[in-house]
């Protein structure tokens, strides 16, 4: 028995963490794949980049 024991409490830790670190990178619509990105423009203002999927973004300094 207190192998079994054992064996759930390391598969309930796992699980708990896996959907924890999940829950933190998906609540957080800062960061994209810098590899997705096609195509810039700079302005002076800042920087608009254009990804794969048709998004883009602005980057304000």
């Amino acid at each position: 028995m207190g192998e079994m024991k054992t064996i759930t409490t390391i598969l309930i830790t796992a699980v708990t963490t896996a959907l924890v670190t999940a829950s933190i990178f998906m609540g957080n619509s800062n960061y994209f794949n810098m590899s997705s990105v096609t195509d810039f423009d700079v302005t002076d203002t800042g920087l608009m980049l254009y990804t794969e999927d048709g998004t883009g973004w602005y980057w304000e300094r």
